[in-house]
């Protein structure tokens, strides 16, 4: 019995180790972030792999789960893919809008032990669904990475679907989650003069949404009463999101958008071609002018939920306003599933762009990309 209890004391003391202490980790530039501190107290000949006796005093089902290829040894890139599996939020279900809606509360994801007068750029995830589904634990890999690099600090966010409310209450809910993040980063080491969005899908359309009305008062609605009366942000990250509703069906789609079932008709509570007034105020190629802040667009070519050239189509709407915006192409890219180091890397250094790391916009790309399960 006694030696059971150790091995379970063994087991658990590795597994601490290894999940959490990407949460104690070295800040490093973009996407590398550092192998867990166990990892390096391991690797005795500091060959970024553990092999043979360096392997010995970890439990064997948590070798198993680092040990992702099964090839017998741990790599210092596996230990960050657990590190970034592991990460979860520092504080949930804070309410931004001073109720009881669970679809009008954040998460904040932030590293242990920072010190106290750290003020870091805030990240804010906006998840997708067609506005009628997913929620705030629905984090994209990336996010978690730039959270442990420990150069930033991450909020992931609800909003109220479709089916609950119609635009446009998404946009408000996202506005008003921003003025409270901002009314409170000091609580969570975040600074509030350095908010970027970032989403996928639906909530890459509210990130494109967010930064084309940043700072415009009568897009702001009147959810919750903390902040300022504006939510602005210094740049966006648009995974995949629709951009203009209304040429969502000008190449094949899995989904008629037009039809009144479509999300985007669910969204404005119409058949979107009957009622283009109210569409084009959810359209984010409306808003457009040259002080918007930087937009970074990520889409796969062939996504077919949401085309292709709905982000080609924005991006050169900015370009021609005179505003900065980077298309990331992702051949061969479906609607998400695509994650390689180097989309990573490319998304990280659009963030350190905004905060005023790197000093040029980042030029448009294209990058292969690999479908993952």
């Amino acid at each position: 019995m006694t030696k059971v209890i150790r091995s379970f004391q063994n087991t658990m003391r590795h597994t601490l180790l290894f999940s959490c202490i990407a949460m104690l980790g070295v800040a490093v530039p973009t996407i590398a972030q550092s192998p867990s501190a166990e990892f390096r107290r391991l690797d005795t000949n500091m060959d970024g792999r553990l092999t043979g006796a360096e392997l010995q005093s970890i439990p064997l089902q948590l070798k198993k789960q680092l040990d992702r290829n099964d090839d017998g040894e741990i790599s210092s890139a596996e230990d960050i893919q657990h590190q970034v599996q592991s990460l979860s939020p520092s504080k949930q279900n804070v309410n931004y809008a001073e109720n009881t809606n669970p679809r009008q509360t954040l998460d904040i994801w932030s590293a242990n032990n920072l010190k106290p007068r750290t003020r870091l750029p805030i990240v804010v995830w906006i998840h997708g669904g067609a506005w009628r589904s997913g929620n705030k634990r629905q984090v994209h890999e990336t996010f978690k990475r730039f959270v442990l690099t420990r150069r930033y600090v991450g909020v992931s966010i609800n909003y109220r679907l479709s089916q609950e409310a119609r635009w446009p209450a998404q946009l408000h809910d996202c506005k008003a989650a921003i003025r409270w993040i901002q009314a409170n980063a000091i609580t969570f080491n975040g600074d509030a003069k350095r908010v970027i969005v970032m989403g996928s899908s639906a909530g890459g359309h509210l990130v494109s949404m967010l930064t084309t009305t940043t700072g415009d008062r009568s897009s702001e609605g009147t959810v919750g009463s903390e902040g300022g009366d504006k939510a602005t942000v210094i740049g966006g990250i648009n995974l995949y999101g629709p951009t203009d509703f209304l040429r969502m069906n000008d190449f094949p789609s899995i989904i008629d958008h037009d039809a009144p079932n479509s999300p985007e008709s669910q969204l404005i509570g119409a058949p979107i071609q009957s009622r283009p007034e109210l569409v084009n105020l959810a359209n984010p190629i409306k808003f457009v002018d040259v002080t918007d802040p930087p937009l970074l667009l990520v889409h796969g070519t062939d996504d077919k939920l949401v085309c292709f050239n709905q982000s080609e189509l924005l991006h050169h709407a900015i370009r021609a306003a005179g505003g900065r915006s980077t298309l990331l192409t992702i051949s061969k890219g479906g609607h998400g599933g695509f994650i390689t180091p180097k989309i990573t890397s490319s998304i990280m250094s659009f963030g350190d762009y905004l905060i005023g790391e790197k000093k040029k916009l980042p030029v448009d790309s294209t990058l292969p990309g690999k479908r993952t399960p």
